[in-house]
């Protein structure tokens, strides 16, 4: 199947958006977060690349900004463990904890919430393509009835014409 070409919808933009956001925030390269989106929008990698860096990343100023500290946060796997610091331990207040634990639940919200977004694009996506396949599919079956219908009236002339043949000889 070839690549995509025109105009992109809301729900292709939103669906580059939240995958590069997404590679953004687990680490991962603007590259492959063009990779994966052009697999699921049908484009290529570098129509992929041109929206988002020519259209896009000035709208998801903000969100970019946030993506980058929710991965810069993540590099602390285990903020509730005591942290060293030269030769003695410090331990984290409860206060502390608790706002490191909260920050954990919206990083992990948010990354929920953008992956149901992300699907929920994807699946208008997929039901475009899949009404865009059932014209098809309908255009098909109307094209074999009649070729049926035509082939059927063909084989009716040819039993008139054998029967006007043996008619005339007889």
């Amino acid at each position: 199947m070839g690549m995509r070409k025109g105009s992109w919808t809301i729900e292709e933009d939103r669906l580059l958006s939240q995958t590069v956001l997404s590679h953004i925030r687990q680490k991962k390269t603007q590259l492959s977060a063009f990779d994966e989106a052009s697999k699921r929008l049908g484009r290529s990698p570098s129509a992929c690349s041109f929206r988002w860096n020519g259209v896009l990343r000035e709208k998801y100023k903000e969100d970019i900004t946030m993506a980058i500290k929710i991965r810069n946060d993540k590099g602390d796997e285990t903020p509730l463990q005591q942290k060293a610091t030269g030769n003695h331990q410090v331990v984290a207040s409860p206060l502390e904890k608790a706002i490191s634990l909260l920050l954990q639940f919206e990083s992990q919200n948010n990354e929920r919430l953008l992956e149901l977004q992300t699907l929920k694009a994807e699946n208008s996506v997929l039901k475009g393509k899949l009404k865009e396949l059932e014209k098809k599919h309908t255009a098909v079956e109307e094209e074999h009835k009649e070729f049926l219908d035509l082939l059927h009236r063909a084989k009716k002339r040819e039993k008139l014409k054998e029967g006007n043949d043996h008619s005339a000889q007889g």
